[in-house]
């Protein structure tokens, strides 16, 4: 289970705020949060991928692909480098999200484990 804490890491507070980018209007002061999750092939990975889904629905981040992020996809690597905050929520302990995910400069990154 992902606690409030886990939200609250690192500085990272998904909870009671928006954090997500508009094409649409005007995001001065938006911090981009993006969530990560592994999808695995057990019940916990998809306990963390509807995790993942759930936040981005509240609009308390923006969800992206891992995979993408594993394949070196452009356009998912400037999603995963343009954000501010970077959420890795892993179904078990082998913590294959984090893993995956390269540091990118300066974001802050919170790890959760469903």
């Amino acid at each position: 289970m992902i606690s409030g804490s886990c939200l609250r890491t690192g500085g990272i507070n998904l909870l009671g705020s928006k954090n997500f980018v508009s094409e649409t209007e005007d995001n001065a002061g938006s911090k981009r949060i993006v969530i990560y999750a592994c999808s695995g092939c057990s019940d916990a990975g998809e306990l963390a991928d509807r995790t993942a889904r759930v936040l981005s629905q509240m609009e308390l981040g923006e969800m992206s692909c891992l995979a993408g992020i594993g394949g070196r996809v452009k356009p998912l690597m400037a999603k995963a480098e343009q954000a501010d905050h970077i959420v890795a929520i892993d179904g078990c302990p082998l913590n294959c999200a984090r893993l995956a995910l390269p540091r990118f400069g300066g974001q802050e990154l919170c790890e959760c484990v469903s």
